[in-house]
């Protein structure tokens, strides 16, 4: 491990980043030195910028990429290198502006009923039915699941903070949820996001898998503002 690379993860830990953020940092960060074969502090704004071009132009890289990219430029010549003037050169890109897919509240329940998995519907329901991050709903614990109250206690959110969020009666009416109020802290879930598109067996052809737990996680805002 490189002097740099190594003082970029501890000024992230020091700042509290998460661990996912941390090694899409150094990723990112880690890609723009091997395309130019230089560490980073040796190269200037121009090699910035050509890599950029490089990203939109040649690499056809998506916008959360991008954005990706300039979060973790942008700290490493602000915090690491203390070199803050060459920040204002690595603008952020544009973000396209797209209508998101809105399913009917039947399309949702098919959609849930399509999981093979009795473990993975449960965490599928927990996206809709309150509306968690999937990261936060992998991590849930049994003994954050407040059966008796109805709530869920996410621990260690976006931002490192810890809240409560109300569960539908849905959830427990389905046999998904503990009985029991409370019940000892257990391991999270061994679950990764891909396992939960590839537990369904999609009711429509064009509703792709890689997009479902995105999906999920959005009709939840859209039919709660109905609601109310």
């Amino acid at each position: 491990m490189t002097t740099l690379r190594k003082r970029m993860i501890e000024d992230l830990k020091i700042r509290n980043y998460s661990t996912r953020t941390i090694t899409v940092y150094i990723n990112r960060v880690a890609k723009f030195a091997q395309y130019f074969g230089k560490s980073p502090d040796r190269l200037t704004r121009e090699h910035i910028r050509e890599y950029q071009r490089y990203l939109v132009e040649e690499k056809k890289c998506s916008w959360s990429q991008l954005n990706q990219t300039v979060c973790a430029l942008r700290f490493l010549y602000r915090v690491c290198l203390d070199q803050a003037t060459l920040v204002e050169y690595i603008p952020y890109a544009r973000q396209p502006k797209s209508l998101p897919v809105v399913l009917s509240r039947g399309e949702v329940y098919r959609l849930l009923e399509a999981a093979r998995d009795l473990k993975h519907r449960t965490v599928l329901m927990l996206l809709y039915g309150t509306g968690v991050r999937i990261s936060e709903a992998l991590a849930l614990r049994v003994g954050d699941v407040d059966s008796q109250r109805m709530v869920i206690h996410v621990r260690w959110g976006k931002a490192a903070k810890d809240r409560y969020l109300p569960l539908a009666e849905s959830l427990r009416s389905a046999g998904t949820l503990p009985q029991t109020p409370r019940l000892p802290i257990l391991p999270a879930l061994p679950i990764q996001p891909f396992m939960l598109s590839g537990s369904i067996k999609t009711p429509s052809p064009s509703l792709k898998c890689k997009y479902i737990v995105i999906i999920l996680e959005y009709q939840f805002t859209q039919h709660r503002s109905h609601e109310n």
